[in-house]
C-alpha cells in the first residue's frame, strides 16, 4: 500500500471539524503527559499518537495481563501457546525488541530475552498505561523504535484497599490485594501504592491440540509491586519503586513441535530510587534503577540450562520552563545516563555439550530536548541524543515533531526521527544463536496524523506511519543463527481510532493496517513479508452502564492476512468476548466474562495452540 494519498488526504484536514454544533459547549481539556516528550506537555502538543488506558478501563474490561490491555489499542500479540508462554508485541509491524516497557520509571527490557518479557506482566495495581507510538529513542533508548509503553502504579488520594478473586476455565484462578493512599505527618507527606497478586492456571497444550498434543502446559505467577513518593520539602521529593515476579511456565518445543515436559522457573526483580528537585522554573532529577531476570530451564529428566540478565541505569535529568518569547513557553530538558548490561547463559549446544557464556557491556548517553510554542496553536519539539557504546563506538540520533491546533476541534501533527540499535548481548553471544559479527541497525521513522473532536464526546484519530530499518538483525531459519539482513526493511501503515461516549454507552474502535517487508535472510530472492504481523487488525469495545448497579460490555477482535516463517499463511480469526458486573453493595461487586465465545480455532504462531471458549467468575471488594 502506497501512503502518498494519505498525505494528500491530510492536506485537506484544516477544512474538517470546524463546524460548531448549536447548543453544545465545545470543551477540549488536554491533560499534561510526560511520556511523549520528557517534559510535562499538553497531549495535543506532543506531535505523536498516544493511547491512554486508565485503571477504570482495566477494571471495566476485566483485564488481568498487560498484553490484553495493549491488544485493545490495535497492537498484535503473538504468543507461543496459552497464558504465560513466550509473547511478542508487534507495534507498527515491528517485533517486540523495538518496543520498550517502562513501569514506575524502570525499563523492563530484558537483555537475556532480547525483548521485554511481556508474558508475565500483570496489570494489578496499575493506575495508568500510556502507549506512545513512534520512535522515541532519545528518551527511552535504542529499543523504542516502534514505540514505548509507560505504566505507573496507582498512588495517593484517599485510602483505598481492593481485594479481588476469580476462577474459571482451564483450572484458572487469580487473587489480588492492592492499596493506595496518603500518609501525612509533621515531617513529610507520602503517597503510596502497592499490590500483591497470584495467578495460576493448568492451561492448554502449548503445541496445537489438533495435531495430537493433549498435555496441558500450566503457568503460575506471584507478582508484587509498589511505589511510594515522599514530599520532603516544598521543592524536594524522594521516590522508591519495586517489583518482583516469581513463577513457573510449562511449554512445548522440538522439531517437529510436539508435547514435551519443558518448563522454566523465573524470578524477575526491579527497583528504582529517585530524588527530584522542582523549583519555580528549574527541575532536577537523579535516579538509579535496576532490573534482573533469572530463568532456570528443565525437563522431567534434567536441568537444561539457565539464563540470567541484569541492567542498571544511573541517570540525571534537568529541565527549565520559561516564557522567553512573549507569552509563549519554552521548555528545555537535558540529561545524561550510564547503562550497564550483563548476560549469562548456561545451556546445551546443538551437539549436546554443556556451554556457558557470560558477557557485559556499558553505554554512556547525553541528550537534550526543546519544546517551543512560537505561534498560537503551534508546538514544536526537537530532541537529540548521543550514545557512546563500549562495543560499537558513538552514534547520534535525533527527533523532530510538530503539532498545530487549528481550533478546539482539530490538531495536525507530524514526526520524523532517526534511530540506532546496537546488537543486544543475546544477539551477539547466545549459545547456538549468537553472532559476534553483527553491527548496529539504523532507522528512520515518519508519521503524520490528524485528531478531530467531532463532538465534545466523540474523538477521532488518523495516523499514517513509515519506518525504515537498515541492516536489520534477524533470524535465519536455515542456519538457526542471528544474522545481519543486508538491505532495507520497510514497515508502513495506517492507524484509525474512534472513541465515543453517549449517555450510558461508551465505544472504542481501533483499526491498524500494516505492510511490513524485509529482505530475505538468505540474501537472495525478493523481499518477504514480516512474520506474525496481520495486514489488517480491528478491535472494538462497547460498554453499557444503565445505572450504578449493573454494567455490560462486549469486545470483538479481528486479525486478517497474517503469515509466519516460511511464508505460511495463518487463518484469519474473530475473538468475541462479553462481560457483566453487578454492584451488590457500594463496596462489593461480582462479575463474569466469556472469551472467544465463537470458539474460533486459530493460531498466532504456527504450530502453537490458542484457548477455545472460556468463562470466568469473580468478585471485587473495595473499601
Amino acid at each position: 500500500m502506497r501512503l502518498s494519498f494519505l498525505f494528500l488526504l491530510f492536506s485537506f484536514a484544516p477544512f474538517l471539524g470546524t463546524q460548531t454544533y448549536a447548543g453544545e459547549a465545545i470543551i477540549y481539556q488536554d491533560e499534561l503527559i510526560v511520556s511523549a516528550t520528557g517534559i510535562p506537555t499538553p497531549l495535543h502538543e506532543t506531535g505523536t499518537r498516544v493511547d491512554i488506558i486508565t485503571a477504570q478501563d482495566l477494571t471495566r474490561q476485566q483485564i488481568t495481563h498487560l498484553g490484553d490491555a495493549l491488544r485493545t489499542t490495535g497492537i498484535n500479540i503473538a504468543q507461543s501457546g496459552g497464558v504465560g508462554t513466550q509473547s511478542n508485541v508487534f507495534l507498527r509491524g515491528l517485533a517486540g525488541r523495538y518496543t520498550n516497557l517502562i513501569i514506575d520509571g524502570i525499563s523492563f527490557f530484558d537483555v537475556g530475552a532480547n525483548q521485554v518479557v511481556w508474558n508475565d506482566v500483570l496489570t494489578q495495581g496499575l493506575g495508568r498505561i500510556e502507549v506512545v507510538r513512534g520512535s522515541h529513542g532519545v528518551l527511552y533508548g535504542s529499543n523504542a523504535v516502534a514505540g514505548v509503553v509507560v505504566a505507573d502504579t496507582r498512588i495517593g488520594g484517599a485510602t483505598n484497599i481492593i481485594l479481588e478473586g476469580e476462577g474459571g476455565s482451564f483450572a484458572t484462578w487469580r487473587s489480588t490485594v492492592s492499596a493506595s493512599g496518603t500518609i501525612n505527618s509533621s515531617v513529610a507527606n507520602s503517597d503510596y501504592g502497592f499490590s500483591l497478586g497470584y495467578f495460576n492456571t493448568a492451561g492448554i497444550s502449548a503445541a496445537e491440540e489438533n495435531s495430537g498434543n493433549g498435555e496441558e502446559d500450566g503457568h503460575s505467577n506471584f507478582t508484587t509491586r509498589g511505589r511510594i513518593k515522599t514530599t520532603l520539602t516544598d521543592t524536594l521529593t524522594l521516590e522508591v519503586a519495586g517489583y518482583s515476579a516469581v513463577g513457573n511456565t510449562e511449554y512445548d518445543s522440538g522439531f517437529p513441535l510436539a508435547d514435551s515436559s519443558n518448563e522454566e522457573d523465573f524470578t524477575r526483580f526491579a527497583a528504582r530510587l529517585g530524588i527530584d528537585y522542582a523549583g519555580e522554573i528549574w527541575a532536577h532529577k537523579l535516579a538509579v534503577q535496576h532490573y534482573d531476570s533469572d530463568v532456570e530451564e528443565s525437563d522431567n529428566i534434567r536441568k537444561r540450562g539457565s539464563r540470567k540478565s541484569a541492567s542498571t541505569r544511573i541517570n540525571y535529568e534537568g529541565s527549565l520552563v520559561a516564557s522567553l518569547i512573549g507569552d509563549n513557553n519554552i521548555r528545555l530538558a537535558w540529561g545524561a545516563d550510564h547503562i550497564s548490561n550483563r548476560f549469562e547463559n548456561t545451556t546445551q549446544n546443538f551437539s549436546g555439550d554443556p556451554s556457558f557464556v557470560a558477557h557485559d557491556n556499558e553505554t554512556y548517553g547525553l541528550y537534550g530536548i526543546g519544546h517551543f510554542t512560537p505561534l498560537e496553536g503551534l508546538a514544536i519539539t526537537a530532541a537529540a541524543r548521543y550514545d557512546e557504546h563500549e562495543l560499537f563506538d558513538g552514534h547520534a540520533t535525533w527527533r523532530l515533531s510538530a503539532a498545530y491546533r487549528f481550533n478546539n476541534r482539530l490538531t495536525l501533527r507530524g514526526l520524523y526521527a532517526t534511530g540506532y540499535r546496537a546488537p543486544s548481548l543475546f544477539e551477539l553471544f547466545a549459545d547456538n544463536f549468537g553472532n559476534r559479527d553483527l553491527k548496529p541497525e539504523e532507522s528512520q521513522s515518519r508519521e503524520i496524523g490528524v485528531d478531530v473532536n467531532l463532538t465534545p464526546h466523540i474523538t477521532t484519530s488518523l495516523t499514517a506511519f513509515n519506518i525504515k530499518v537498515d541492516d536489520l538483525i534477524g533470524y535465519d531459519p536455515t542456519t538457526f543463527q542471528n544474522v545481519q539482513i543486508r538491505g532495507r526493511t520497510h514497515s508502513q501503515g495506517l492507524e484509525v481510532a474512534i472513541n465515543g461516549k453517549w449517555r450510558t454507552i461508551e465505544a472504542k474502535f481501533n483499526l491498524a493496517y500494516s505492510d511490513s517487508r524485509q529482505p530475505n535472510a538468505s540474501g537472495v530472492g525478493a523481499d518477504i513479508r514480516g512474520v506474525r504481523v496481520p495486514r489488517w487488525q480491528t478491535h472494538i469495545t462497547l460498554d453499557y452502564t444503565p445505572n450504578d448497579k449493573i454494567s455490560l460490555g462486549a469486545s470483538l477482535h479481528h486479525a486478517r492476512d497474517t503469515t509466519d516463517i516460511g511464508n505460511i499463511k495463518l487463518d484469519d480469526y474473530y475473538l468475541l468476548g462479553v462481560r457483566v458486573r453487578y454492584q451488590l453493595t457500594p463496596s462489593f461487586s461480582i462479575y463474569a466474562r466469556g472469551e472467544n465465545l465463537l470458539d474460533d480455532d486459530y493460531q498466532v504462531v504456527k504450530g502453537y495452540g490458542t484457548a477455545g471458549s472460556s468463562g470466568t467468575l469473580g468478585f471485587r471488594l473495595a473499601f
